[in-house]
């Protein structure tokens, strides 16, 4: 049996302590994301008012330009909402992240890292959709994409 060297053993507890720390980033992001999903899944299907005291009042959607979104045709992908997807995509990710699948799973994590970055391609186009075609600027819209892409860089590095 063979010892390895402190600076080996450091450099790999550093290491495993860095893929630790990345994985409560992405159980955080993809829970954010869930989270804004279900308000739209919620308000979307009359469940709550776009003013509920579920989402911080910068955040609500009001009903003349964001609650709008919501029923455009960007916001279906395949003939499904939009924000229901994500509560599949973000639970996905979640339940990787948490189950420690994204460690012992690389067939999972390469999925997950393409599927990661197809989403931040169909935001760059939703973004773009919503400030040209919509004409709506949606902060939950916008926050999702940008979760997307942190999620996506995250899902690299891990």
């Amino acid at each position: 049996m063979e010892i390895l060297p402190r600076e080996a053993r450091s450099s790999m507890m550093r290491e495993r302590k860095g893929r630790a720390y990345m994985v409560w980033v992405i159980i955080i992001l993809a829970g954010m994301g869930f989270y804004i999903s279900t308000y739209f899944t919620l308000v979307a299907y009359g469940v709550v008012s776009a003013t509920t005291r579920l989402m911080p009042s910068v955040c609500r959607l009001d009903e003349r330009s964001c609650q709008s979104v919501l029923y455009t045709p960007y916001a279906r992908l395949f003939g499904a909402p939009n924000f229901v997807l994500g509560l599949f995509y973000y639970a996905l990710i979640l339940v990787s992240a948490a189950g420690g699948w994204l460690a012992s799973s690389p067939t999972l994590l390469i999925g997950l890292r393409g599927l990661a970055w197809a989403t931040v391609v169909l935001g760059l186009y939703l973004t773009y959709a919503l400030i040209e075609r919509v004409r709506v600027h949606c902060l939950l819209c916008y926050a999702a994409h940008v979760i997307n892409l942190a999620l996506a860089i995250c899902l690299t590095l891990v």
